[in-house]
């Protein structure tokens, strides 16, 4: 398990075994421990260390996005309050 601090969300990168290969998932808690969500990524990959450095590049992308999302919906309020 490997977890960061990024963007002021928790990332928490783990690595589940099946029959040999390991499937990272991802927990990303926002900020002061608001909304979890939970991240699967279907690809299986050959070692755990590797499973959890993909999950946590997945959780970063997905804290991205949201980011992303959040300034696009409040720049389209602020034209519209003009």
């Amino acid at each position: 398990m490997k977890e960061i601090s990024y963007r002021g969300y928790t990332i928490i990168g783990t690595a589940r075994n099946q029959q040999g290969l390991w499937e990272p998932h991802v927990r990303i808690s926002g900020p002061v421990g608001k909304r979890v969500v939970d991240v699967h990524e279907p690809r299986s990959l050959r070692t755990e260390e590797e499973a959890e450095e993909i999950a946590l590049r997945v959780g970063k992308h997905w804290v991205n996005n949201r980011l992303l999302v959040r300034q696009l919906h409040n720049d389209y309020v602020s034209k519209k309050l003009r």
